[in-house]
């Protein structure tokens, strides 16, 4: 186990965000995926201010800026009628939109990203048990190149199976 080694189970945009950003301060990550490739389905459309400010330290914000659709507004109808009206450019912070990127985009992107830290994704690695102790916790993964236990100063994970998220020093 490399000191303070931080497993990060899922490259989802959070996971990929998570590893970008401890990588960038300095933290040893390993970053695992169940499923054998990136996603190639888009389950989110919209990057909020707040996170492109997250990411802008990164160098990823320009990226996503680039590669997306400033929506400055946005209509409500419902049975054929104007129900509502959002002007976007009223929010009060320099990235008054809401950036448009289908999520497969998104996370191309930030697989760009973590790649040129030296970091890549272990797709088709699956999390099958945590065994938490007192120093860290021993995580058996299986994935292409068979089934194996090692030991993470810290995991930060979403686990159905438990029904909660964590990310913890064990």
């Amino acid at each position: 186990m490399a000191e303070n080694e931080i497993l990060i189970v899922g490259a989802g945009p959070v996971g990929l965000t998570a590893a970008i950003e401890l990588n960038r301060r300095g933290q040893a990550v390993r970053i695992v995926d169940r499923d054998p490739e990136p996603t190639s389905e888009s389950r989110a459309i919209a990057i909020h201010p707040r996170t492109l400010d997250l990411l802008e330290a990164a160098g990823v914000t320009e990226r996503l800026i680039g590669a997306g659709v400033r929506v400055k507004g946005v209509r409500v109808v419902a049975e054929g009628h104007l129900r509502a009206t959002l002007d976007l450019t009223q929010i009060p912070h320099r990235f008054n939109f809401l950036l448009s990127l289908p999520q497969d985009r998104t996370e191309r992107i930030l697989l760009d990203a973590l790649g040129e830290r030296g970091v890549a994704v272990e797709q088709g690695t699956e999390l099958t048990s945590l065994e938490p102790a007192a120093d860290g916790a021993t995580i058996a993964l299986a994935g292409r190149g068979g089934e194996g236990r090692e030991r993470f100063a810290w995991a930060i994970a979403h686990l159905p199976m438990y029904c909660y998220c964590f990310a913890m020093p064990f």
